[in-house]
């Protein structure tokens, strides 16, 4: 009876979405406004939500580690076990399983434990990689409650071109070693892409152990990675405007785990490995299109640690569709609306048996833009998990985009919504402590966004947030001394992020002379408004690992294809006690890169050089994990195209 209910309630939902589009089908998808600067050597990174794409040039960054990325040139913390280990991303003070991070439009954060490891992502599988923290950009199910980063993939040859080939040998201290191959291919309606990457490294750094007397200099052990990644796109466009494709990405990691800074030694390793498919169908025409994308995504983890006498494993799946339109109803009005159905099993040793579940929902997103510049929207959003209705989830936003005078443009957009994030299957469901009487983490957010730009040499970023989340999960131990989440907190986080991007020239390729700069500053306020029991002091206080200030700049001059940048960046003191009495400190590092492209009429050939922490700062991200002093890489590119 439960089984009927339940596809009953999804068959409504997408019964109610169909209708609503039928109310006026008048045939073109709303064009956001999105300022790309193409290359076809290049991956964009937006630090930003899509409408307002603040793109930093990465043509000499392939096979670079995406956390280290995002950890150079944007005011983004991670939170980082060492190198080529766990790293998880915080958006807005947030945890790393309130941040989504989507594939292509599909999700990818793990059932088991709902966050994601951007250590295995090397920025080469994908070729844009966006932020989205607010209503406004919510045209689908899956904002995480903090914000969510998203990969995609796109085919761009560039011109008449049938190849574009870009290949990457990069070699560098503690013996890392990468080598990254891109292949674009295309031929009358069909297009794809083969891309690969191997990265391994020793990661046998020197640095200082304060933890133990005299402060000695020690050499990290067992800290070995190796790691390669696979994508294939395929895609075909037929004469009516129908487009079908195929893409595959597998990853597999080996890595050996460093023991912590009080322990010489350690064995413990760790092997992942994923395996996602996804096919999709895609039509437009001058005021309707259509999308839908169906991928199956298998995870599995193997953890081994002989000294504790632990062998752990999972393996997890997941069953993701989107179907989704876009319609203009006139010329300024838009409706897109999104059908979502997710199925989640997974195995683990912590659990005994297989947990399942389906979560299946509808979006629905309304909006009008004047030509006066007035910007206004709304979505809603429901979801089943089985049979049982989740938080309903509305959001609004209200703004100006427009000029401001000759070569001038600003925006401005408020925003507000309701969100939410389902307990992982851990948090359910782990033997022993899981607690399947969890509820979801709710939130109510605001923010508010001010943009300016003017022509191409200057663009000027604002934002502020509030965000106040309800029914916080939190692992604590029990009077039994057994760890076990509740629905114990409510959390408070506000701040501001700034972003300055300056540039000379237009066309960054200019044989003459450019100078470019990017400034990002972010001030996170992330306090407990609650105490678990009588002896927590954590209340008022700032979340752990959550650094009040961050900030990040780089510089870059080019001439006659030669360039040299400098990368700043600046991470403010972490508490890594919930009653803030104990914190790593803060830590500023510096990096230099110098450069010379060679082209040869379509053909390029980059050498490049690069010092990494200049200074040689000993620092940590987590507690008792060091991470790298200085360093050294050279690095070789070959880009071709015909």
């Amino acid at each position: 009876m439960k089984s009927h209910l339940r596809y009953s309630c999804i068959l409504c939902l997408i019964l109610a979405g169909n209708t609503l589009l039928g109310q006026g089908i008048k045939d073109t998808v709303h064009q956001f406004h999105d300022v790309l600067v193409q290359k076809e050597t290049s991956t964009e990174v937006v630090v930003h939500d899509k409408v307002d794409n603040t793109l930093v040039d990465f043509s000499q960054q392939e096979g670079r580690r995406m956390s280290d990325i995002l950890s150079d040139y944007s005011g983004i913390y991670l939170k980082n076990y060492g190198i080529g280990q766990l790293s998880s991303i915080s958006v807005n003070g947030s945890s790393a399983a309130q941040t989504d991070v989507l594939w292509n439009g599909i999700k990818l954060n793990g059932p088991t434990t709902g966050q994601v490891d951007l250590s295995l992502f090397d920025i080469s599988s994908g070729d844009k990689l966006s932020l989205f923290t607010t209503a406004q950009n919510r045209t689908n199910g899956n904002i995480g409650l903090g914000g969510t980063l998203a990969l995609d993939n796109k085919l761009d040859l560039g011109g008449a071109k049938n190849i574009v080939s870009n290949n990457v040998i990069r070699i560098g201290s503690f013996d890392e070693k990468i080598i990254s191959t891109s292949n674009i291919y295309g031929i009358a309606g069909f297009k794809g892409a083969t891309k690969l990457a191997l990265i391994s490294a020793a990661n046998d750094f020197p640095f200082v152990n304060d933890t133990k007397i005299g402060a000695p200099v020690m050499h990290e052990t067992n800290a070995a990675t190796k790691q390669l990644s696979f994508t294939q796109q395929m895609q075909y466009t037929f004469r009516k405007p129908y487009t079908i494709g195929a893409n595959l990405w597998i990853t597999d990691a080996d890595r050996q785990l460093p023991p912590v800074m009080t322990t010489d030694a350690g064995r413990e390793r760790q092997w992942d490995q994923s395996y996602r498919t996804m096919v999709y169908l895609a039509s437009t025409t001058s005021r309707f299109s259509f999308s839908f994308k169906s991928a199956y995504i298998y995870d599995k983890l193997k953890y081994n640690d002989p000294a504790a006498n632990i062998d752990s494993r999972y393996a997890a799946i997941a069953f993701r569709n989107i179907f989704s339109t876009n319609y203009n109803f006139g010329q300024n009005l838009f409706l897109n609306t999104e059908l979502h159905y997710d199925h989640e099993a997974a195995s683990s040793t912590g659990f005994g048996i297989m947990q399942r579940r389906d979560i299946a929902g509808i979006n629905i997103r309304a909006s009008y833009l004047h030509q006066s510049g007035l910007d206004v929207g709304a979505t809603i959003r429901e979801e089943l998990l089985g049979s049982r209705f989740l938080p309903f989830s509305p959001a609004a936003y209200i703004g100006f985009n427009g000029g401001v005078g000759y070569g001038n443009y600003l925006k401005a957009t408020l925003t507000g919504e309701r969100n939410y994030r389902l307990p992982a299957l851990n948090d359910l469901y782990w033997n022993a402590g899981g607690n399947p009487n969890l509820q979801p983490e709710k939130a109510w957010k605001s923010a508010l966004r001010i943009m300016f730009e003017h022509s191409y040499w200057l663009k000027l970023i604002a934002d502020g947030y509030y965000n106040y989340v309800t029914d916080w999960i939190l692992w604590h131990p029990t009077q039994t001394g057994i760890w076990m989440p509740d629905n114990v907190k409510r959390v408070l986080s506000r701040g501001a992020t700034v972003d300055v991007r300056l540039q000379s020239k237009k066309d960054v390729t200019d044989r003459g002379f450019i100078a470019a700069g990017y400034i990002s500053y972010s001030y996170t306020r992330t306090t407990s408004l609650d105490a678990v029991s009588i002896n927590d002091n954590s209340k008022g206080k700032q979340l752990i690992y959550v650094p009040l200030h961050r900030a990040t700049a780089s510089v870059e001059l080019r001439y006659r294809h030669f360039y040299i940048r400098s990368m700043h960046s600046y991470t403010g003191a972490r508490f890594t006690s919930t009653d803030n009495s104990q914190s790593l400190n803060g830590y500023y590092l510096t990096h230099l890169e110098v450069g010379k492209d060679f082209y040869f009429s379509s053909q390029q050939i980059g050498l490049s050089f690069r010092i990494n922490n200049i200074t040689n700062t000993q620092y940590q991200m987590v507690s008792q994990r060091p991470m790298p002093g200085r360093g050294f890489e050279g690095t070789v590119r070959l880009n071709l195209a015909r």
